[in-house]
């Protein structure tokens, strides 16, 4: 795994931990947190996870 794919993998572990815990964020503001662009973290945590971060959230979340 080269370094981009690895920093990559840990934004959307850490956008999944925050889509599930903080659901007072939109999903924009949680991207920005993780250092990414709203639409290309929607487009690539989608092809990781098979749902939206919207999806995601009222699946998993724990609130």
């Amino acid at each position: 795994m080269n370094p981009s794919h690895y920093l990559q993998r840990l934004r959307l572990l850490k956008g999944a931990e925050l889509l599930s815990e903080h659901s007072e964020l939109s999903v924009g503001e949680l991207a920005r947190m993780v250092g990414m662009d709203l639409k290309y973290f929607v487009r690539i945590f989608k092809r990781e996870h098979g749902i939206t971060p919207a999806k995601y959230r009222s699946r998993f979340s724990t609130l």
